[in-house]
């Protein structure tokens, strides 16, 4: 019984893990799009860089590196030079180029 019960417990907290990141997605691609449409290039690179951790975390490993790329564009374009730095790292600890 509680082997079972294990079994369960994994693919339940698999299934709620990936419910969670598609409720993410959505949010965030919701923010996007009104950063987008308020020209708010800091709020636009925000949200480019929380849907590529959304996408890493769905595997979307393509997804990711145009999100976090984009963000990475912005942050230089913005000359916000800390958070280019702190993407740049974390793009790099996770193979994405930069």
């Amino acid at each position: 019984m509680r082997l079972n019960e294990s079994i369960f417990l994994s693919n339940l907290g698999s299934a709620e893990y990936d419910l969670g990141v598609q409720v993410a997605v959505q949010r965030h691609q919701q923010a996007h799009a009104i950063a987008i449409e308020l020209g708010a290039d800091d709020l636009v690179a925000l949200t480019h860089r929380a849907l590529g951790i959304d996408y890493h975390a769905q595997e979307s490993f393509d997804l990711a590196r145009h999100h976090l790329a984009e963000a990475l564009r912005l942050y230089q374009k913005l000359g916000q030079v800390d958070r280019e730095t702190q993407l740049r790292q974390m793009m790099n600890r996770f193979g994405y180029p930069t």
